[in-house]
């Protein structure tokens, strides 16, 4: 195998490796106690969302406060 031959086959695995990365977008929800309708259906419009995505290997995860240790 040749030095570009290996060079080539190296580009071609590193493409081969972006392509199958999962990239995901951390989201902190920061509210009130008082919005719970609007944080569930925040919830829901990320889940469509994340099933649209999912086809260009994005993921969006939604955090809340309740998500977090003490």
């Amino acid at each position: 195998m040749s030095v570009a031959q290996f060079i080539y086959l190296l580009v071609m695995v590193k493409m081969m490796l972006e392509k199958n990365l999962h990239n995901v977008l951390k989201v902190f929800i920061a509210s009130p106690g008082d919005v719970k309708e609007e944080r569930r259906i925040l919830k829901e419009e990320i889940e469509d969302i994340n099933k649209i995505v999912r086809e260009i290997n994005w993921h969006i995860d939604l955090y809340g406060w309740e998500d977090t240790l003490p």
